[in-house]
């Protein structure tokens, strides 16, 4: 079998070098991409940390503010707003499995499943891939969780301010 700079008729043709970088720019940018997931999963988790942060301020505003107002059942409404924001944090903290790298020990003895270096990064891409795959669905459905606790903060902000200003 010919190796990767070498055609198959023994002429060097430099298209396996060229296949070679295509497979080493695919296997990096692989990398990269779940690189850029697992900074995107720590900065939703940080978000998620600030909005739970905001809305025990507001219940705390709400505890402060209490009764007697024209409009009491808004710190109803209010309370069940931080409530919702508080299991929607719980949901994107919830410990999940991702996978960001590959196990090195899978790709041992490599030299019997690769013919050369080439296969061999265009595998441990289209793993990679496969994972990046597989984390989206877990991060997009912890970013709509998200989403739904910054509409109930909005909510419950609302309805302190409404309660606040009715009396």
């Amino acid at each position: 079998m010919a190796d990767s700079l070498t055609s198959m008729d023994g002429q060097d043709s430099g298209a396996g070098f060229d296949l070679l970088k295509a497979s080493e720019v695919q296997l990096d940018e692989s990398r990269r991409s779940l690189d850029g997931q697992r900074n995107d999963l720590v900065s939703l988790r940080d978000r998620t940390g600030g909005l739970l942060g905001a809305a025990a301020v507001a219940a705390s505003v709400a505890a402060a503010v209490g009764n007697g107002h024209r409009y009491p059942w808004m710190l109803g409404i209010a309370g069940a707003a931080f409530i919702v924001v508080a299991v929607c944090s719980l949901c994107v903290f919830w410990p999940r499995v991702f996978t960001f790298e590959v196990d090195t020990a899978a790709f041992t003895g490599a030299e019997d499943r690769f013919v050369d270096v080439t296969e061999m990064n265009r595998g441990l891409a289209l793993s990679l891939t496969d994972f990046r795959a597989s984390n989206a669905i877990s991060i997009e459905r912890m970013v709509n969780t998200y989403i739904v606790g910054l509409v109930a903060l909005g909510i419950e902000v609302v309805a302190l301010v409404t309660h606040s200003v009715g009396g």
